[in-house]
């Protein structure tokens, strides 16, 4: 008997397939894969640039010296959206909403780093450059045009991705960055 139903449910899929302009040899498209990530960060260094020589950290650099501080108080969280809608099959398309709090006043006159930080609203973050993992190892960028972009890297385990993470000024050379570690656990 559900040998007979099965059958039948075959045949009327078919018809309303034909009634829709479908051929039932072809696969139904279900759309893209989207995958959502709840990301978490400790972020416990700073950096940003200064002009050369810059003593202690550059003394004999002629142009530009990037300055790295051991810094807390700043956050970062969020969600990580990966999508498989991007033109090349090697890659995913990177979205996310991301927030916490970032310098807004850096000790460029002492060298001592970011003096205080503000809060950032939830923002989208659209753009960047995320591919498709061959290995459990992957690096990928979020951002560009929200003024701030997010570069990841690390590894993946079961439903989680792990490593360090580096929240930048999308503008200059090497722009004031907070950097540490990172967690993301896949929504269910």
């Amino acid at each position: 008997m559900s040998h007979k139903l099965t059958n039948a449910s075959a045949l009327a899929a078919c018809v309303l397939a034909a009634a829709t302009a479908s051929n039932c040899n072809e696969p139904t498209a279900f759309g893209p894969i989207v995958t959502k990530y709840e990301v978490t960060t400790t972020l416990d260094g700073f950096s940003f640039e200064t002009g050369a020589p810059s003593p202690p950290d550059c003394p004999n650099a002629t142009l530009y010296c990037t300055h790295v501080r051991a810094f807390s108080g700043a956050e970062l969280f969020g969600t990580l959206i990966l999508t498989d809608t991007a033109p090349s099959a090697s890659e995913l398309v990177p979205t996310g909403t991301f927030g916490g709090k970032f310098c807004d006043s850096i000790d460029y006159a002492g060298l001592t780093g970011c003096l205080h930080v503000a809060t950032i609203p939830l923002t989208p973050y659209e753009g960047g450059f995320w591919p498709r993992p061959k290995t459990i190892d992957f690096a990928g960028t979020v951002g560009g045009l929200s003024g701030r972009v997010i570069f990841f890297s690390g590894k993946s385990s079961g439903d989680s991705l792990y490593g360090t993470v580096r929240w930048m000024e999308e503008s200059g050379r090497s722009p004031p960055s907070h950097w540490g570690r990172f967690v993301a656990h896949r929504r269910k």
